[in-house]
């Protein structure tokens, strides 16, 4: 009865489908039958049609949602993969896991994709003879180095090969499965300078790692140098190697015996030593001049009394000034000795960035990044290293889609456009920088970005100023949107879109204008994703099918450009002539 009842509800649904739109189910089924025949192209851009046809049937758009992600993935568009990802969760949120119109094995594969299913491994030789020769031919493969180090390990032929483990290090420096196997290596092998240099290594990437700790805390106390060792040994819970538990007792003889030194007044060396370095330190950081420093008896005494004049200000002056920050050098001990605490480890990165030490920032950068890589603050010391680094594209790619950003990050990613010659949005960037803000030379970037982008900065700002004070309807801030795109001033259009959006986000003018601002960004899949759909939601203005057909035809989909142009025409388009063009050019 209950198999009745379901094929009933099918067939019903599917004569509801029929009796309204026959043409996106006959264009659904094709997209399916040239997907089987791996026309992915061809059944992107069918599936792409149907989708839009099936807005109020979930089942068949989910299907077509799963189908669309599955070709993404096979033709690499890694833009149009994460869209349909994000609209079939939306969609199983909605009905749940009821995928009606899917195959078991198209959804099987769709659940690998999404990480849900675990895809089968592919099967790797035994022989290391024979993963020498995949290495040959692929290096780049992680796994085949992992499976062939494993192999010659279990084989005890690995000392032999001891060069082919520096080889995959060098490729993959920061893996803790090649970095750990080279330390053992070494360890086994007795050559304990080597074994410090990779548990260095393996710090650098995870810094609580017990043997690493364990190889460092057991270097130091070998050396007597008990307080570097007790940090390492802190992260030790369980000792592997034979002599860490004399090691330890040495330790606890030590702090004993400074304990002991402690009741008496005295001091051990270690202490000494550690006090002189400490003081080291203060005088480095203290604004004051030493008798060598001050050349004459003269100078000395005036050093002196403006120390205590300084002195005595404060004493008058109790209140609110900060403590002084440690110098950089004790910040390093501190993240060693309290590798959790993420507060110490940002000010570290913050202080090495100041210093312009980027070999040392990135590990620490890199953990931070593994934490929280969202957190505003990883994201403005993220584009500040790439943009000293010179890798102004990657501050652009990982900062621009990102809604919120603080001061210095915007500040990074405007310096990052305008290296790149991209001027109207360098200027936005910096000129969305709150006032209050501190950068040097902003104010006179901004002033020659403004006169480079726009000749008629001067009325542009008496509009600006007019849509502040209210005195602009909505009409009249459309003509002024217009206007600047008649114009090509993308600086002025970017700026009236903003404005505008921030008025009416739920406007469809907003969609329209922002997908016109994707087609002249060359964003052709979103902006022809954007006008498809104001024109399946009965938006016939301005032209919405030709820019819906054009943003196709760039984007080189033929079959959606042709329904669309052929739909601008019988809407009586005023673009006839590119409309003939680009139909004689897809036929």
């Amino acid at each position: 009865m209950h198999k009745k009842l379901v094929i009933l509800f099918l067939f019903t649904a599917l004569l509801d489908v029929c009796a309204q739109n026959s043409f996106y189910l006959r264009t659904y089924r094709e997209g399916k039958a040239s997907m089987a025949l791996e026309d992915y192209k061809k059944a992107e851009e069918l599936l792409e049609i149907a989708a839009f046809g099936f807005l109020d049937y979930p089942d068949y758009l989910l299907s077509c949602r799963v189908r669309l992600a599955l070709i993404a993935q096979i033709t690499g568009d890694e833009d149009a993969l994460q869209k349909h990802k994000i609209q079939v969760k939306s969609l199983r949120d909605k009905i749940g896991d009821e995928h009606i119109q899917i195959e078991d094995s198209v959804w099987r594969n769709f659940l690998i994709l999404t990480g849900e299913l675990q895809p089968p491994p592919p099967a790797l030789p035994q022989d290391p003879v024979e993963l020498r020769q995949m290495l040959q031919k692929e290096p780049d493969r992680i796994e085949v180095w992992k499976k062939y180090i494993r192999t010659l390990t279990a084989n005890d032929q690995l000392r032999f090969r001891k060069k082919d483990l520096k080889k995959a290090i060098k490729l993959f420096p920061d893996d803790l499965f090649l970095l750990t196997t080279a330390l053992e290596l070494e360890l086994n092998t007795g050559k304990k300078k080597q074994a410090s240099v990779y548990a260095n290594k393996i710090l650098a990437v995870d810094p609580v790692n017990a043997l690493a700790n364990e190889v460092l805390g057991n270097a130091a106390a070998s050396k007597k140098r008990y307080f570097e060792a007790k940090g390492y040994y802190y992260h030790v819970k369980y000792p592997s190697l034979p002599q860490t538990q004399g090691h330890m007792e040495d330790l606890m003889e030590w702090q004993n015996s400074v304990q002991e030194e402690n009741k008496t007044g005295k001091s051990t060396p270690e202490e000494t030593r550690a006090r002189k370095k400490e003081k080291k330190e203060q005088l480095e950081k203290e604004p004051m001049l030493s008798v060598s420093a001050a050349g004459t008896d003269q100078q000395f005494f005036e050093a002196e009394q403006q120390k205590e004049r300084k002195s005595r200000q404060q004493v008058k002056e109790p209140a609110v000034k900060q403590q002084a920050r440690p110098t950089l050098s004790k910040l390093q001990r501190m993240v060693k000795n309290q590798p959790d605490d993420t507060e110490l480890r940002f000010q570290l990165v913050e202080r090495l960035l100041e210093s312009g030490n980027l070999r040392k920032t990135k590990p620490h950068l890199t953990y931070l990044g593994q934490i929280n890589p969202n957190s505003q603050r990883y994201l403005a010391c993220f584009s500040q290293y790439h943009y000293m680094k010179h890798n102004y594209q990657t501050v652009i790619k990982v900062l621009s889609g990102l809604s919120e950003l603080n001061d210095k990050s915007r500040y990074y990613l405007g310096k990052s456009y305008l290296q790149s010659q991209d001027l109207a949005q360098a200027y936005m960037h910096l000129n969305n920088i709150k006032k209050t803000a501190v950068f040097p030379g902003l104010e006179k970037e901004k002033t020659t970005l403004r006169r480079a982008l726009n000749p008629d900065f001067d009325a542009l700002t008496k509009i600006i100023d007019q849509w502040k004070q209210g005195m602009m309807s909505k009409d009249q801030k459309e003509k002024a949107i217009f206007d600047c795109l008649a114009k090509n001033d993308l600086y002025g259009f970017n700026r009236f879109l903003t404005m505008y959006a921030g008025e009416y986000p739920k406007d469809d003018m907003t969609l329209y204008f922002t997908a016109r601002k994707l087609l002249l960004e060359e964003h052709f899949n979103q902006a022809s994703d954007i006008f498809h759909r104001l024109a399946n939601s009965g938006f016939r203005n301005h032209e919405v099918y030709f820019y819906a057909g054009y943003a196709f035809y760039k984007a080189g989909k033929p079959f959606v450009t042709k329904y669309m142009l052929e739909k601008a025409i019988e809407g009586g388009s005023k673009h006839t002539e590119e409309i003939n063009r680009i139909l004689s050019q897809i036929k």
